[in-house]
């Protein structure tokens, strides 16, 4: 199948330009940060670590990227909610093993 294996080094090819392969760098390791979470603490916690993780690297990267928010105080202000939330879960879960 030719067509499928031009389709395949034209999709490659994009992988040569930053704005392509950083966020799909970024993804992956988040990704192994969640898989590397989950084994090493508890779901209870593991699973609002990582979400909330998830939603900074993305604001985060999207930044880098030049996108443009269309209300940066909003995301600002949600994005330390999301912190703060998962802190206290920590917290939390630290105070209750002790």
């Amino acid at each position: 199948q030719p067509s499928f294996l031009v389709a395949a080094l034209r999709s490659l090819q994009k992988f040569r330009h930053v704005g392509v392969w950083l966020p799909y760098a970024l993804n992956q390791l988040g990704s192994a940060l969640f898989y590397f979470t989950l084994g090493n603490s508890q779901v209870s916690l593991a699973v609002p670590i990582c979400n909330g993780h998830a939603l900074v690297f993305s604001i985060i990267t999207s930044f880098v990227l030049g996108e443009t928010v269309e209300d940066p105080l909003r995301t600002i202000v949600g994005s330390t909610l999301v912190v703060l939330g998962v802190a206290i879960c920590v917290m939390s879960a630290s105070s209750d093993e002790e």
